[in-house]
């Protein structure tokens, strides 16, 4: 059996250790050691990945670091490093030859062959820039399958994207782009959606366009909005639209462009009821919706008003149904007048200001958990990518999209809002592609 050092947040053993699989059956903090082989190339850098064995439990397959590995109860970073290199990939390095470029955490959660996996490590991080022959190398066949030298900037976009082959942990590339003083300029649009990008109830093909040009100039295109990923993506499939990542539920959960899911954020399931019930009760509302953090589920509450928001979603479980589900991201309630909605939102905020955020969305109050917004998942999202939030740009419409003219001083909204949010955001433009020229 496997032991590892417990440690603390900066990485220093506390002088307990655990079991491998305890480890990461409770997501115990402890080391690891990853070291990046890098080269030179007619004036580009290059780094060596391994791509992990077929057999691996994670991520089979896979373009990783150069070496990793877990550093062992009782040993040192740079001995567990030195040995890694050496066994991962045959190369016999000297102390003075791995040069130390910091550390950094790895946090999350998966379920592998039914059970539960939560890894949660400091990483030490080492370069290597001595002379490497692929050909010459004795691999570890239980480990990997191969290596193959890579363009650090291909990498990088390919972490920033979630390219499917690759999953290199992005925070020991910046790493080791800070250790190589490499900067690789990018930017990143997070927009809000209706109103937004999708106004007057269409997207146009101009500003369809310039959002690829976007992202074929290697920047990221996010999409931050109220709506859950089950609609959302309907919506990106149907307008053409791709990106690299979605925010949804205004800020409570972030997928990748692929649809993995990166963050989970759960109303009170008590909490969430009674907004079920006061729904049915307080007059003057159309219907509810009640999301679960991918699917939305329709309670209609008086047929005799219109529904403004969701006049063709299907209810699909009845009402005892919904209140036994046990997973509440976000409950939108539909009201008669946009008034009702902004008054429905002032009396929630109000009752529940300690568990509750509740945020008025023209006909709609879209109420998430307390210190949730579309900023909130923003900075979220930034922290996950080591993405500079200086070189963030926001865009949004609506009272909802609030916090993210707040986020820095590269906030825009557009020209047809009210005057009043218009006031809250740093720029003013016509539509989205009028955006991204500015910036292009």
């Amino acid at each position: 059996m496997e032991y590892f050092d417990i440690c603390d947040e900066k990485g220093i053993p506390t002088g307990e250790t655990i079991e491998r699989s305890e480890a990461h059956a409770h997501g115990v903090l402890h080391r690891t050691a990853h070291i990046w082989v890098t080269r030179d190339v007619n004036g580009r850098r290059q780094v060596l990945l391994q791509q992990r064995s077929f057999q691996k439990d994670s991520y089979p397959g896979l373009f990783d670091t150069s070496s990793a590995g877990h550093i062992q109860a009782g040993d040192e970073p740079l001995e567990s490093a030195l040995r890694e290199l050496q066994e991962e990939l045959g190369i016999e390095a000297k102390g003075e030859q791995l040069h130390f470029a910091g550390t950094f955490r790895i946090r999350y959660s998966e379920e592998f062959y039914g059970r539960p996996f939560h890894d949660n490590e400091i990483v030490f991080v080492y370069v290597y820039q001595e002379p490497v022959n692929i050909e010459e190398l004795q691999i570890q066949k239980e480990e990997l399958e191969c290596v193959r030298w890579f363009d650090l900037e291909e990498v990088y976009d390919a972490c920033l994207k979630s390219r499917k082959d690759i999953c290199v942990p992005v925070g020991g590339l910046k790493a080791l782009m800070d250790y190589l003083q490499v900067q690789i300029p990018k930017k990143m649009i997070a927009s809000d959606f209706d109103g937004s990008i999708r106004w007057l109830h269409d997207v146009t093909e101009e500003d369809r366009e310039a959002i690829r040009r976007w992202r074929e100039a290697g920047n990221l295109f996010v999409i931050d909005t109220g709506r859950s990923m089950e609609s959302i993506s309907e919506q990106a499939e149907k307008y053409d639209i791709v990106p690299d990542y979605y925010i949804t539920n205004n800020g409570g959960m972030i997928y990748t462009g692929s649809g993995k899911n990166l963050l989970a954020s759960y109303i009170d399931p008590i909490t969430a009821v009674d907004i079920m019930y006061a729904a049915e009760n307080i007059g003057n509302v159309v219907s509810y919706v009640v999301n679960d953090g991918y699917h939305r589920h329709r309670i209609i509450v008086d047929e005799a008003l219109k529904d403004q928001r969701y006049p063709s979603l299907e209810p699909d479980l009845s009402p005892d149904e919904l209140k036994n589900l046990g997973r509440y991201a976000q409950i939108v309630i539909s009201m008669d007048t946009v008034e009702h909605a902004s008054e429905t939102v002032k009396k929630i905020n109000g009752y529940f200001p300690d568990v509750l955020a509740a945020y008025a969305n023209r006909y709609v109050a879209d109420i998430i958990p307390k210190g949730i917004s579309k900023a909130s998942g923003l900075r979220h999202l930034c922290e996950y990518l080591f993405f500079d939030e200086a070189d963030v740009i926001t865009f949004g419409d609506a009272d909802n999209d609030i916090p993210l003219f707040h986020f820095n001083k590269n906030t825009y909204c557009i020209s047809s809002a009210e005057e009043e949010v218009q006031k809250e955001a740093c720029h003013t433009v016509s539509c989205i592609r009028e955006l991204i020229e500015q910036n292009l």
